[in-house]
Formats: structure tokens, C-alpha cells, sequence
């Protein structure tokens, strides 16, 4: 189970058992070299041990942050993401459903792109095509998120409403290889950074012993599309005023057989 072979390792790193952390790293890399929650305690603990990261699928995963907006696809934009939001809205929404980070908030469960309308389909186009620029920008890298780059891929999309008090813990997305964010209403005069979009190394508690650990920061727009390896770690600065924040998120996904 990819998930308690994870966990293994954070106990490891809990317990500062650097050494044998690393002997267990090497010995997953070469059975499953792409576990996505491996690589993000692998990334942290490089870190923190000021080490280098024996894990290969993403290394220095803050450094792989991509912006485009949707006025970079669509001559009015506005229209579209007041339709979107409309269209969204007739989902079934779930207030702060269980197993997930958002709190405050509402929540789709299915994959918005089972519905088949117009108007999500040409979403997904926009979606595959920021995948692949994003593809291009970091291609040349050594980490084998770029170098294994899957051929098929599927992508998976859901609508998250956050309103006063609402923000998301941080978390990473272990099914995904590449997740994203795009922005249909934003804060429009954010206070301490309400509403922003933090990636970080750090999550899920881990014991922190340098606090200088990287850190992005990014205070969106609207239409804002944002893309990063799904290793990294996020979350949403809670919102403060009585303000919506809504956004369309998704998870690339792989359609090859994990190990």
C-alpha cells in the first residue's frame, strides 16, 4: 500500500532516524520511484536535514509554479466564469465534506468533466493545453515528473466555494502528478494575504526543525490558472471578510498501472 509505505517514512523522520529514512528511500525508488506522498516527505526532510533529496520524481517541488489566466483563451472571460459558476452551482454541493482539507466551504464530489455541457468541455481543453505549456517550460528537467511524463492522462475537476472563515489545510494530492487551480471569484482587497494560495514543503504536521523551509505565496487574480507538481504541499489563507472565494480545482492523473 502506497499510503502506509509513506507513512513509514514520515514516522522515520519524526523520530530524526535520518539514517535509516534514507536507506528506506533508496530501497522505494527502486521499486515505485513516482509515489507522490513519498516525494513530498522526501523533499521536506532533504530540506530540513540540509541534505540532498534521494527521491527522484520531483525535487525542490516550489521551484515547478506556473501562472497563465483564462484571458490568455477566451476573448471574455467574465462571461464565461459568471456562466461557469452558474452552471456549477446546480451540483450537488457539500458543506466541508469529510476526508477533505476545505473548511468553511462547499465542495463538489464527482468530477465536474463527467458532465458533458459546452462549456466545461471547452474548460478542459484550456486546462490540457496550460498542462502541456506547462510540460514545455520545465521539460528539460532531470526529475522524473517530466523525464516519465505520461503519455494518456485523465483529468479530474472540482468546485470549491469558500466563504467568511474559509480556507484549506494543507494537503497534496497523491492520486495526481500535476495539480492546478483556476479562479472564478476572487478577494477583491485582500487583508493579510486572505484567500491567497500558499505551496509550501511543509504538511501533515511534520516536525519542523528549520523554520527557513521554501514558501510560495501567490495572491490570485481572477481568471488566475495556477499549476504545480502534486507532491507539492498548499493551502488557502483563510478568507476574513464576508467575501466568496471560488475556484475550479484538478488533479492530472496518470493512466498507466501504478506499481
Amino acid at each position: 500500500d502506497r499510503k502506509s509505505i509513506a507513512q513509514s517514512l514520515e514516522c522515520l523522520y519524526q523520530s530524526e532516524n535520518i539514517t535509516q529514512f534514507n536507506i528506506d528511500v533508496k530501497k522505494i525508488t527502486e521499486k515505485d520511484p513516482t509515489n507522490i506522498r513519498v516525494a513530498a516527505i522526501s523533499a521536506f526532510a532533504a530540506n530540513q536535514f540540509n541534505q540532498k533529496d534521494f527521491y527522484p520524481f520531483c525535487k525542490n517541488p516550489h521551484e515547478f509554479f506556473h501562472i497563465s489566466n483564462l484571458k490568455n483563451h477566451l476573448s471574455n472571460p467574465s462571461m464565461i466564469i459568471e456562466k461557469l459558476i452558474n452552471e456549477i452551482n446546480i451540483n450537488k454541493l457539500i458543506w466541508e465534506p469529510k476526508r477533505n482539507s476545505t473548511k468553511n466551504g462547499f465542495q463538489t464530489v464527482d468530477n465536474l468533466f463527467k458532465d458533458n455541457s459546452e462549456i466545461l468541455s471547452n474548460l478542459k481543453k484550456i486546462i490540457n493545453k496550460e498542462i502541456m505549456i506547462f510540460y514545455e517550460k520545465f521539460r528539460s528537467n532531470e526529475n522524473i515528473l517530466f523525464k516519465e511524463w505520461p503519455e494518456q492522462l485523465t483529468i479530474n475537476a472540482w468546485f470549491v466555494r469558500l466563504i467568511k472563515g474559509g480556507h484549506q489545510n494543507a494537503h497534496i494530492h497523491p492520486d495526481g502528478w500535476v495539480s492546478g487551480v483556476i479562479y472564478l471569484k476572487t478577494i477583491l482587497n485582500p487583508i493579510n494575504n486572505e484567500g491567497a494560495l500558499q505551496l509550501s514543503l511543509h504538511g501533515y504536521d511534520y516536525k519542523i526543525k528549520n523554520k527557513n523551509y521554501p514558501k510560495v505565496l501567490h495572491q490570485p487574480n481572477l481568471g488566475d490558472i495556477v499549476l504545480f507538481p502534486s507532491s507539492l504541499f498548499h493551502e488557502t489563507i483563510p478568507v476574513t471578510q464576508d467575501a466568496e472565494r471560488c475556484v475550479i480545482a484538478f488533479d492530472m492523473i496518470p493512466n498507466f498501472t501504478k506499481k
